[in-house]
């Protein structure tokens, strides 16, 4: 096939990658995407996990005029509170203490998507059913081999090429970029359910020796059930029956939280901790969980994906003379989102490690911490900065006004 020249090439068509190639054909770039899936509009989709959006990941996708339709499914949280079991101290955080609307609203993740990726086919040209084979640099662009449905191959050229391609990145790989990987020796199983008198905006986490629970509003009158159990325990838990699966949720939750009916489908999704070693080569960038997975007890992944499209956009816009995409753009880029992502890996890490480590003596030690949390205003600040993002709040004003231009 013939020869395409695009500004940026992003590999993968998820949240992240999605997001990005919306923000960047804002500037008026010209942006291609490519994705080895199908798309929703074409086989829909049926994800139960509700993502919780913090301040500043609804910052962005309000500057993206995403907001006003994610908005229309999305719950607010206003009041979180964290136990832990066999402690008596608990932590109550709330919005209106810091002066928030809310800590975070959750959206159901295939209304999210679905929205995302409507607005792509309108913003730039997806290449669907596609798998990136090989790339390799020619001056200042990277030509990429893509291998089609059919068995055929396709090139086309990129000033910059972003991995947007999740946990298993063949980005990163084709890069050469190494990652750690830590298995936490986990899975989560997730399911909608109705609960009967619970508070609409509240959200409960408990920490429990074989990995947290936890229960955000979904939508009116249902709510996220999220329940972490050890590798070998997924397929007893997947096996129950619906009135079993919601008896054992409701023993490691302790306190009465409402009658729990009505359990949707369970699905499990394996917990680990995933770094690259670095974030770029040259020109090449890697964000979303390409870049950095977390575990979800703080539901910190997707937010630090969105701030990773936040500050690529705004290092490209920012950038000087016309070769946007280089290597000094590129080292700005990974140098302002490396402490981000280093405070979010040592947060969620030491919950997951903390609170799922059964050594004698370090339950009474978690809980001085939760009531110290209960305690100490400026503890539950540092929570409340860690978990929702303030502090780190990124909007992209200048997509409606500034073009970086075309290549």
């Amino acid at each position: 096939m013939a020869l395409s020249d695009y500004d940026v090439a992003i590999v993968g068509a998820g949240f992240v990658g999605a997001s990005l190639a919306i923000a960047l054909s804002r500037c008026g770039l010209k942006v291609v995407v490519i994705d080895s899936r199908t798309p929703l509009v074409e086989v829909g989709s049926e994800d139960v996990r509700g993502i919780a959006l913090s301040p500043s990941s609804q910052g962005v996708f309000s500057d993206l005029d995403l907001w006003p339709q994610l908005r229309e499914r999305a719950m607010p949280i206003r009041e979180i509170r964290v136990t832990e079991q066999g402690s008596i101290p608990s932590v109550q955080l709330s919005a209106n203490e810091f002066g928030l609307d809310a800590l975070a609203h959750v959206v159901p993740a295939d209304h999210l998507l679905r929205t995302i990726e409507n607005q792509l086919l309108n913003e730039a040209k997806v290449i669907w059913r596609t798998n990136i084979e090989a790339y390799h640099h020619a001056g200042t662009h990277v030509q990429l081999s893509l291998r089609e449905p059919d068995g055929g191959n396709e090139q086309l050229s990129a000033r910059l090429l972003v991995g947007a391609d999740g946990v298993n990145s063949k980005v990163r790989e084709l890069a050469n970029i190494a990652s750690t990987v830590r298995a936490y020796n986990q899975q989560a199983i997730v399911a909608t359910a109705k609960i009967d008198g619970l508070k609409p905006d509240l959200a409960i986490e408990r920490f429990t020796r074989s990995g947290p629970v936890a229960v955000l509003p979904s939508s009116p009158g249902r709510h996220v059930l999220v329940r972490c159990c050890r590798l070998e325990s997924t397929e007893q838990l997947m096996a129950m029956s619906d009135n079993e699966f919601i008896a054992d949720v409701t023993e490691r939750l302790a306190r009465p939280i409402g009658n729990i009916s009505e359990l949707g489908q369970r699905r499990a999704h394996p917990l680990i901790l995933s770094r690259a070693e670095q974030l770029v080569a040259e020109r090449v960038a890697l964000i979303g969980a390409a870049a950095v997975t977390v575990h979800p007890n703080a539901a910190q992944g997707l937010n630090l994906g969105i701030r990773d499209v936040a500050e690529l956009c705004q290092t490209l816009a920012g950038g000087t003379g016309p070769d946007f995409g280089s290597h000094e753009q590129l080292e700005r880029f990974a140098a302002k989102r490396k402490r981000d992502h280093q405070r979010v890996v040592r947060f969620t890490d030491a919950l997951a490690r903390g609170f799922g480590n059964d050594f004698p003596g370090l339950q009474a030690v978690r809980s001085l911490g939760l009531l110290a949390g209960k305690l100490s205003r400026e503890l539950r600040r540092e929570i409340i900065y860690q978990g929702v993002g303030q502090g780190r709040v990124q909007s992209l004003p200048f997509i409606h006004r500034q073009s970086i231009g075309p290549s």
